[in-house]
């Protein structure tokens, strides 16, 4: 049975991998920074360990129990992006975290090691969309963040090219899907839809940024584990959506008649977040991601399944 170690299984995508990994019957070890209820098992295959500071000699101590896969998710996003005192539990968590995860890997015999990067860092060159060959400088939106991301995967290529580790960084895009923070504008619009409250688009609704189903993520994850050559690949939808087509897309697929008001702002908008070339990863496996309505008609059968708008994985 191949062996999967998870540092960030709690979080948004972490809780979608672990169960499609348990699913398909692979010995699953979350790594997480203190309990969490209800996560200790699911039917018997997941287990947990609680590392409150996980550093080498910690995380080198667990991997030497014969582990197959490192699929490394743990990440820390600050609530306010452009706040400097942010930058050190970014290097901390995001920087460091994944050179002792590189260390140890490499030290006990990974036979793959499976990083969640960002296709956020790219310049804001939004005349096509952006090739993993492509130069990363995200220097206007969310700086610390995705530039202590950017530094991770610099140190992951440095591990594959120098010491031919058998890693795969997956560039995403803007993942969404049911389990997402409800103040995340994909869930802030489906509330208010289903409440049948006016749908205020900010900035005018020019704001963009390529959105992914967080399904179609864990697909393209599934055969990353065991297949395809190492190095980076972008994994997004490969169109970029506004703001505005995002509400009209949540009205449309929820068939609610709700108000969309425009707000306007004097105080200058980010452009948002590239496209993403997704060529590489489609013709490496048998993936295709979804359409935003696809995605999001996805999302209205699971809710009206679990009968309950907050709904989780």
């Amino acid at each position: 049975m191949t062996r999967v170690l998870i540092p960030g299984a709690t979080g948004f995508l972490g809780r979608y991998l672990t169960m499609a990994l348990c699913a398909a019957d692979y010995d699953v070890v979350a790594v997480m920074r203190a309990a969490r209820p209800g996560r200790q098992n699911l039917e018997g295959k997941l287990q947990t360990i609680i590392l409150p500071k996980p550093g080498l000699q910690e995380i080198t101590s667990i991997l030497k129990d014969n582990f197959d896969i490192v699929c490394h998710l743990a990440a820390f996003i600050p609530a306010i992006h452009l706040d400097p005192t942010n930058a050190r539990l970014c290097i901390e968590t995001n920087v460091m975290l994944t050179l002792h995860l590189l260390q140890a890997s490499l030290e006990t015999g990974v036979k793959r090691f499976v990083y969640f990067s960002t296709g956020n860092t790219y310049s804001q060159n939004f005349s096509e969309p952006a090739k993993e060959t492509e130069a990363l400088y995200p220097s206007k939106i969310a700086p610390f963040y995705l530039g202590s991301k950017m530094l991770a995967e610099i140190f992951v290529e440095h591990y594959r090219q120098q010491y031919s580790m058998n890693s795969v960084s997956l560039r995403l895009s803007s993942t969404y899907g049911i389990g997402m923070p409800a103040k995340s504008v994909v869930m802030n619009f489906i509330h208010k839809t289903l409440q049948g409250l006016p749908l205020q688009v900010q900035g005018g609704g020019h704001y963009k940024t390529d959105l992914v189903f967080v399904r179609d993520v864990i697909d393209v994850t599934m055969h990353a584990l065991h297949s395809g050559p190492p190095g980076i690949y972008n994994v997004g939808s490969g169109v970029a959506k506004s703001i505005l087509e995002l509400a009209h897309a949540v009205a449309e697929v929820f068939e609610r008649q709700v108000p969309i008001e425009i707000v306007s702002t004097h105080a200058a908008v980010p452009g948002g977040f590239r496209p993403l070339d997704i060529e590489k990863a489609r013709t490496t496996w048998p993936w295709s991601p979804r359409s935003l309505q696809d995605g999001l008609r996805v999302m209205r059968a699971e809710l009206e399944r679990d009968g309950a708008q907050g709904a989780k994985p």
